[in-house]
């Protein structure tokens, strides 16, 4: 007998605009989708000093709305190749959507560097995406961060990092006016674009401070700690108990979804069960609201096809009950997303299938590394994935030499998170007090 009732499973209609490709709309609906009221898009003729003679005469550094980035897709795509350092989050196919879909308040500058040439796919050097925040007591502009992307660094051509990086500092100078920085968000500390962004602020003579430092859990292909062996024999005990236990209820069967249909149907099944749970009552579930759910379906369907976003999914007599949601970028997965029956909780669906993924990722020879994009000290997935990713903000001065506009600066910015911090556990401890009076 099922463990649960059956509930209803039809996919969602998925809205028309959803399927088209990004920005690639009537003008009657662009008039909503794209900023409103900004100013023309920039660009600056730099000299790329230290590059070898003769290899790229020159640089030029231009900020645009994302509807002109989608006009260079190809380049930007060709520049996914060819990355320093991964980051599905800058992919076009992710990041457009986002732009289009997400807070339209919050809408990023996309900054692209090209070495001045034709301008072909490989003469995009650097893509990052920026979000104006230059004012009283918040003068860093800061990388784009928004709730469903968890890195923050720029797209950085693998042989040409160093030289695209001065470029962007010697254009943040003017264009990003009264800005006394620029806020690199959720970089990996000890990634190769990290050590071009020290070595390119260093010999510019720009400063360099760390706002903050977390880590999170990842899974490394090859590492002691990587898989049920790094858990303790309790641990790895209890955890067949329970799998014992739902298989006592009904056939369990583990599937993954890549293209076609079945990514489709894997993806509104994966909303579905997301929003029949506590995200769903609180509100931040990706079909709470239109724009969110618009996103999600538009950027399945674009990184779907190029192999880049799967839907893996346990289910107890055909029915699911833990749901997650990979993407991919070079080497590296992303559990970007996991929902479960939360009727069949105590049974810990989603550790299991957590641990179905685990299996699977550390036979995939392609995948050298799956991040959890977790918070800090997750209580689930940090017990079963033991190595970390340490990840920084690392704020660095808009022009060289002594400046104490941006020292100043960066202590407004850390007295801002500090206090966001405490607001945010007075909040916490506030709702575990209702919660205990309610009960």
């Amino acid at each position: 007998m099922p463990l649960l009732p059956r509930r209803p499973t039809a996919p969602t209609p998925a809205r028309d605009v959803a399927a088209r490709t990004v920005w690639d709309l009537p003008e009657a609906s662009q008039a909503t989708a794209r900023p409103s009221a900004r100013p023309q898009p920039t660009a600056v003729r730099l000299e790329a000093t230290g590059a070898r003679p003769g290899a790229v005469p020159d640089l030029v550094v231009e900020r645009v709305a994302p509807a002109d980035a989608a006009r260079h897709r190809d380049a930007w795509l060709d520049l996914m190749g060819r990355a320093l350092e991964a980051n599905v989050f800058l992919d076009p196919d992710f990041a457009l959507p986002a732009a289009q879909h997400l807070d339209v308040r919050r809408r990023p500058w996309l900054i692209l560097v090209w070495a001045d040439a034709a301008r072909g796919p490989t003469d995009l050097l650097a893509v990052w995406a920026v979000v104006d925040r230059a004012g009283p007591g918040r003068a860093l502009a800061v990388s784009w961060l928004h709730e469903f992307s968890t890195l923050g660094m720029p797209l950085l051509d693998g042989e040409r990092a160093d030289a695209a990086l001065r470029a962007l500092l010697r254009w943040a100078a003017k264009g990003v006016p009264g800005a006394r920085g620029l806020v690199v968000r959720a970089m990996p500390a000890d990634g190769p674009t990290a050590a071009a962004l020290r070595r390119a602020a260093a010999g510019a003579g720009h400063a360099v401070a760390v706002l903050d430092s977390v880590e999170r859990a990842v899974l490394r292909r090859g590492s002691p700690r990587a898989g049920l062996a790094a858990l303790s024999a309790k641990g790895a005990k209890d955890l067949r108990r329970q799998r014992r236990r739902l298989a006592e209820r009904g056939a369990l069967a583990y599937a993954s979804a890549r293209d076609g249909d079945a990514l489709r149907s894997g993806v509104e099944r994966f909303l579905a069960l997301e929003a029949a749970g506590w995200k769903g009552a609180a509100g931040t579930a990706l079909l709470a609201r239109t724009g969110h759910t618009a996103f999600a379906r538009t950027t399945s369907r674009l990184l779907g096809p190029r192999g880049l976003w799967r839907v893996d999914s346990l289910a107890l007599d055909g029915e699911p009950i833990a749901m997650a949601l990979l993407l991919r970028a070079g080497s590296v997965d992303f559990l970007w997303k996991i929902a479960y029956r939360e009727d069949a909780a105590r049974l810990s669906p989603g550790v299991q299938l957590v641990l179905h993924i685990t299996e699977a990722q550390l036979g995939d020879d392609a995948v050298s590394l799956t991040d959890s994009c977790a918070v800090p000290r997750h209580p689930m997935i940090d017990r079963l994935w033991r190595d970390r990713l340490r990840l920084e903000d690392i704020a660095v001065a808009s022009r060289p030499g002594p400046f104490r506009t941006f020292a100043a600066a960066v202590a407004a910015e850390r007295g801002l998170r500090r206090l966001r911090g405490a607001l945010k556990r007075a909040v916490v401890a506030l709702r575990k007090v209702r919660r205990r009076g309610d009960g």
